[in-house]
């Protein structure tokens, strides 16, 4: 993916964050629509078990978050689910938690602070990569068998004492 020359506005940003990903194995869903429930975000990736949750901000007067989102990003994460706001300022992305930031005022000094990336598919390919690695499923052994917890638990080897 090549660099655009510039990044006009959301649709912008969004479309890069959606190549750059896809170019790296992520399914890309673009999800705004009249039929999606107002405040949803702009793209959902998911890759091996992982999914990210990312609206994409341009610095305009300021980062505007409507009410119908922020009420989105608070329900999501009382449901236990992390998203995010991407913010393309002055030439950089910066990063942060969807729910904290929906108590930002459009002008707060907090939405150019935080994880920074400077602009170009390696950063955003591996801010993904880092967001994969953070999130990424655990792997767990099989729970025993009922069989297996009785040997354990009567000490014989599986076989019944009684006998």
């Amino acid at each position: 993916m090549k660099m655009p020359k510039k990044i006009k506005d959301e649709n912008d940003f969004r479309r890069y964050i959606h190549a750059v990903a896809e170019e790296n194995g992520w399914h890309v869903d673009h999800v705004e629509s009249p039929l999606t429930s107002p405040g949803i975000v702009d793209l959902i990736l998911s890759r091996g078990g992982v999914t990210l949750w990312l609206e994409c901000k341009v610095w305009r007067d300021g980062i505007h978050v409507l009410p119908s989102q922020k009420k989105w990003h608070r329900d999501m994460a009382a449901a236990r689910n992390s998203t995010d706001i991407l913010c393309y300022i002055d030439g950089r992305i910066y990063a942060h938690n969807g729910p904290e930031a929906t108590y930002w005022s459009p002008t707060a000094h907090e939405w150019r602070g935080g994880t920074v990336f400077f602009m170009g598919p390696d950063t955003v390919r591996w801010m993904l990569e880092n967001a994969y690695d953070n999130l990424k499923p655990q792997t767990f052994a099989a729970p025993p068998s009922s069989t297996e917890l009785r040997e354990k638990s009567n000490g014989h080897g599986g076989q019944d004492p009684r006998n």
